[in-house]
């Protein structure tokens, strides 16, 4: 993901925990249970781009 962007439409994030489930090395619940990137992504691209496409809330897109 080096090339690409991923953002977290917080509005849109229940907060539910799919991406976590499915990409633990890229997304963190934040205090207020939305999640956010770690500072450091340690996470394969396929693992991401899955996270994305089970959001049920779509609130993960990738640039």
């Amino acid at each position: 993901m080096d090339s690409k962007k991923i953002h977290i439409n917080k509005d849109l994030c229940t907060g539910c925990g799919t991406c976590l489930a499915v990409a633990p090395g890229c997304f963190t619940l934040n205090d207020d249970f939305k999640v956010e990137l770690l500072p450091k992504i340690n996470e394969s691209d396929e693992n991401i781009e899955l996270a994305q496409e089970s959001c049920p809330a779509e609130a993960i897109s990738i640039f």
